[in-house]
């Protein structure tokens, strides 16, 4: 797709309230519900720099999902977050640390490969793995903001486990589910005047991550809700 094809939905979400605009900018062919291949570029690089320049300018941001080695250059047009990232390298670590992108690694759903998924998939996820556990640790001390996400699959409570899994110490991967959230969507804990948005829990869960499974009481906006 070429810049001038960029399509042009996301301006009008935008001006409905909308704050966020998904690119999905590469994904594998699926076969009985698998990935069966690399991923391939959903749109030119070009298109991507059009897209981001006008959301920006709308005063949104962008998330890309992708899933192949063109990070770098998704970075570079501009993009906000980097949803999945599994072929992040070194590089675009650093580049991203440059330009404060921040990185959802979503591990509940690319490391949730059934027993029943093809050798080769089983294997892409267990190499994944071994990664992550450089990978994770080198964006943290990089300053890369790193965000618990769960795309469709598994809870924040799991994200967060498999963050400390794969690398985190758990205070880093709270503030995956914290206060990296808050400072990505521009907003604060300390918000004067707004009803409170929190979680209790009956045990401290900043060394052991096991309570964040089971809390005490959830309030969102002043409302208990648990």
């Amino acid at each position: 797709m070429l810049p001038e094809e960029a399509p042009q939905e996301h301006l009008t979400e935008l001006a409905r309230g909308a704050r966020w605009v998904k690119v999905i900018a590469g994904f594998p062919p699926m076969v009985d519900g698998m990935p069966s291949g690399p991923p391939g570029l959903t749109y030119h690089t070009e298109a991507v720099e059009t897209m981001v320049a006008a959301v920006h300018a709308a005063g949104g941001r962008v998330a890309a999902h992708v899933t192949s080695d063109v990070v770098s250059q998704l970075v570079r047009a501009g993009v906000d977050s980097i949803e999945h990232g599994t072929a992040l390298d070194e590089s675009a670590l650093r580049l991203m640390a440059q330009t404060g992108t921040a990185w959802i690694p979503t591990l509940c759903a690319v490391l949730n490969v059934p027993e029943t998924a093809p050798e080769a998939a089983r294997q892409r996820a267990a190499d994944y793995r071994d990664r992550l556990r450089e990978l994770l640790p080198l964006a943290c001390r990089l300053g890369v903001p790193i965000l618990a996400g769960t795309d469709t699959a598994g809870t924040v409570a799991q994200e967060v486990a498999l963050l400390a899994e794969h690398g985190l110490e758990p205070f880093e991967a709270l503030v995956a589910a914290t206060a990296a959230g808050y400072q990505l969507m521009e907003q604060s804990f300390d918000r004067p005047g707004q009803p409170v948005t929190l979680v209790t829990y009956q045990n401290d869960p900043w060394e052991d991550l096991t309570p964040l499974s089971s809390p005490s009481a959830i309030l969102i906006d002043g409302v208990r809700v648990r």
